[in-house]
């Protein structure tokens, strides 16, 4: 299980409404996160389940400790203050709150509240199976849920049936998601189920069953760092900020059970899975245009010495699809690269995504390759490169827009906003902060490689993409340090 104490370089994954691994190969749909949605009939007008044209919607997954410690409380962090945690709560939407002890306890009651301390008066159950205790190990999942969410909640408390103990992995923990249904529908609670077990290297989540075309989350505890890049079957997304997977848009009917899959043999695997339809019912969604081919960082996670000029290898890409290489520089600002050079097609420095310790490059790919040859306008620079490697059913690659903005002093910062024109964009955002970002709305933390949780390492940049997309709403984030920080962030669109 990660522990939220330091946050390195991360990258921020923004979800599609048909989630995937990132590091197949095989990439599907990134949800929407408009709040445009438009029902309409399949093509043919034959009977079947409506199309929809955005479904579930990934808000939220955070993952810190109980602010009490070990007590019979568990309490969210204060939103710009210690621990710094977002409770992002929409009208409508759905909670989910889970703890992970080392003792044999549940949830009683939950309550959120608003600023100034008013209940919110949200309605939270706790189901009987999901609650999981793994005596072998002294490992405990309980999991509460909210369908009820009340626009404006700051603060959730737990109220546990005794007083917690740590977990084996640490703690008390507490994991938070937040999802929403499908525009213009109400969610419900639909099923849960647990599983548990001792040593496993490939260790077995639990199986629902499902009314409709659900949201469904696999909370798990563990007892290490060593995920495997795909650890979650296809369909499903690997959560970065806990062991887990979710599954946005699952069919209805029997849903088997995900693999977590582990580079090293886990002591305990601890799990509850729990699933939400809505009153849209059963539904698909359209095809995707945009698919994610490779997402890795080059320099194993770390950063690469340029002097002024380096190389940065990534994984072999594939002709026509489009290289784009999101760049962050350790020091002062202002140190960007001046030109780049690759034999896989045209590399470009564009100046419009260059602010503060950002900057980008791009190659829409005329030939396979492995390499970019990069310099800097500085003697000596450190950089953070990574390497998003895009691909598209048809169609050629446009940018449709670009825009970076920086916050000063706050500890609560938001991203850039994009006017979009296209009907269907591929959006990449990157950041900086000083001490990293704890927090955020709608992009994704997932796991980039094997055994590395790039939110996690020790330097300061971020990034995330949304695909399949016309949003361009700024993101809010949070920072793990209370201290006002200076940041910047930046986001490129292609349609």
């Amino acid at each position: 299980m990660k522990k939220p104490i330091t946050l390195l370089l991360f990258w921020i994954v923004a979800l599609s409404s048909v989630p995937r691994p990132i590091h197949s190969g095989t990439v599907q749909q990134d949800d929407d996160v408009s709040l445009m949605l438009r029902k309409k009939r399949l093509e043919g007008g034959a009977s079947g389940p409506p199309q929809l044209e955005t479904g579930w919607t990934w808000i939220t997954d955070q993952f810190t400790s109980c602010s009490e410690g070990a007590s019979t409380t568990c309490t969210t962090p204060t939103y710009g203050g210690a621990g710094n945690f977002i409770v992002t709560s929409l009208s409508g939407d759905v909670k989910e709150y889970c703890v992970l002890t080392g003792n044999n306890v549940t949830i009683s009651s939950v309550t959120s509240y608003l600023s100034g301390g008013t209940n919110a008066g949200e309605t939270w159950t706790e189901p009987s199976t999901a609650h999981v205790y793994n005596a072998s190990n002294a490992d405990n999942v309980a999991c509460a849920q909210s369908v009820s969410g009340v626009a404006g909640v700051e603060k959730i408390v737990a109220t546990l049936s005794g007083t917690a103990t740590a977990a084996p992995s640490g703690g008390p923990y507490l994991v938070y998601r937040e999802l929403k249904p499908p525009s213009g529908y109400a969610a419900s609670y639909d099923t849960s189920n647990t599983a548990s077990s001792g040593s496993c290297t490939n260790c077995t989540g639990a199986s629902l069953t499902l009314a409709d075309t659900d949201y469904v989350t696999e909370v798990a505890d563990d007892s290490g760092y060593n995920y495997a890049a795909n650890s979650c079957p296809t369909n499903w997304f690997v959560e970065g900020d806990d062991a887990g997977c979710d599954y946005i848009n699952a069919p209805s009917g029997s849903l088997s059970a995900p693999t977590f899959a582990f580079t090293a043999s886990q002591n305990f695997f601890t799990n509850v899975a729990m699933a939400w339809k809505a009153t849209a019912g059963k539904f698909t969604i359209p095809s995707p245009v945009f698919s994610v081919a490779n997402a890795t960082v080059p320099g194993s996670g770390d950063y690469v010495s340029c002097g002024p000029t380096c190389t940065i290898t990534v994984p072999t890409t594939t002709v026509e699809n489009y290289l784009f290489i999101p760049t962050y520089t350790e020091g002062a600002a202002g140190y960007y690269p001046s030109s780049c050079s690759s034999s896989m097609g045209t590399c470009t420095v564009p100046t419009s995504c260059q602010q503060q310790n950002l900057s980008c490059m791009e190659i829409p790919i005329t030939t396979s390759g492995t390499s970019v040859s990069v310099t800097f306008n500085s003697s000596t620079t450190t950089a953070g490169f990574y390497a998003l490697e895009l691909a598209r059913t048809s169609g050629t690659w446009t940018v449709d827009a670009v825009g970076c903005n920086s916050n000063t002093t706050t500890n609560t910062p938001s991203g850039p906003s994009l006017t979009l024109s296209g009907t269907n964009d591929a959006i990449v955002n990157w950041g900086y902060a000083i001490g990293g970002i704890a927090a955020q709305q709608y992009f994704y933390l997932p796991l980039i490689s094997t055994a590395i949780w790039l939110n996690e390492s020790i330097y300061d940049g971020s990034i995330g993409y949304l695909l399949n997309s016309v949003n361009g709403t700024a993101v809010n984030y949070a920072f793990p340090n209370p201290s006002p920080q200076n940041s910047t962030f930046c986001e490129w669109a292609v349609k």
